[in-house]
């Protein structure tokens, strides 16, 4: 095979990995069982505290999202940050992820807020937010790695 037609088939290959493998896997839709869902990229950290008056009331909500007006969510690129900002206190925690199909009409991505070092635009929710609404849930605890801020503040960029 002459190294042109050889070089066209790499390309070809390596246009399918890079373009079109990612299209497969996002279209997949495996939540009957409440499976993790790439798709369903909007996630929700509570306090224990927070998520059993959720459970009680049947609505997420938190005095941050009562104060702002909005319910402050975050994509799985900001949660590391996230974390390490707002919930460095806590030990033990739950974050929820959010079946972004059915909220879609009423997120909206902004810039953060409150505004700061962050950079990137970040899931709001302009309504009230049902419990139903989750289609998974972690508890999770606080590890023994801790990235340095700066390096979490570039994984935003």
């Amino acid at each position: 095979m002459n190294l042109k037609k050889r070089l066209s088939i790499q390309l070809l290959v390596i246009f399918s990995l890079v373009f079109l493998l990612p299209f497969s896997v996002i279209g997949v839709n495996h939540n009957s069982e409440g499976e993790f869902k790439m798709r369903d990229d909007v996630y929700k950290i509570l306090t224990i505290d927070q998520w059993e008056n959720a459970s009680k009331t049947g609505f997420i909500v938190t005095e941050l999202d009562e104060t702002d007006g909005f319910i402050h969510l975050s994509t799985s690129g900001q949660l590391a940050l996230t974390l390490s900002i707002f919930f460095k206190e806590h030990e033990k925690l739950v974050l929820l992820q959010l079946n972004q199909e059915e909220i879609k009409d009423l997120l909206v991505f902004e810039d953060p807020i409150p505004e700061g070092e962050r950079s990137g635009l970040f899931p709001h929710l302009y309504d009230d937010l049902s419990i139903n609404k989750v289609s998974r849930m972690w508890h999770i605890e606080k590890g023994a790695f801790i990235l340095p801020k700066e390096i979490l503040l570039q994984s935003e960029r």
